[in-house]
């Protein structure tokens, strides 16, 4: 079992905060690696979510996100690429979180209608090849 969520009684409120192992390594995948260029968008994205999702307090909200940052940037990444980026997922975040749980389930629901009447054209990514000649079909959900 992964904890992910610090529960504590500050006076007569529930606070929850993100927990972080402290022997965790952060080894996220680094910048020069053969992966797609847009893997980072979803490690950004799924991070700042899982953030502003598990801490209550706005302050340790900035204090885990700067912690991502320079984890990110300990592994390669330039701060100048990530800021833009960092700043898109935190709007999105927020956004999210300002919807109900209809609206959720709404475009959750909208996803996968969408997603079973789609074709994928999926080019295998490999950075010694760019001509992409591997493609694959895939109908349906991913």
């Amino acid at each position: 079992m992964d904890l992910d969520l610090t529960v504590s009684i500050e006076g007569e409120r529930l606070s929850t905060d993100l927990f972080e192992k402290p022997m965790a390594l952060y080894l996220y995948i680094p910048p020069h690696s053969t992966h797609p260029p847009g893997g980072i968008n979803g490690l950004i994205t799924g991070q700042m979510l899982r953030i502003f999702t598990l801490c209550s307090d706005p302050e340790r909200i900035k204090v885990h996100t700067l912690n991502f940052l320079h984890r990110l940037e300990a592994r390669g990444y330039d701060k100048k690429d990530l800021i833009p980026l960092l700043d898109r997922a935190a709007k999105n975040a927020r956004k999210y979180l300002q919807r109900s749980d209809e609206q959720k389930q709404q475009i959750s629901k909208e996803r996968k209608d969408s997603m079973a009447r789609c074709i994928r054209l999926h080019r295998l990514f490999n950075p010694y090849d760019p001509s992409g000649t591997n493609t694959v079909v895939r109908t349906g959900e991913p």
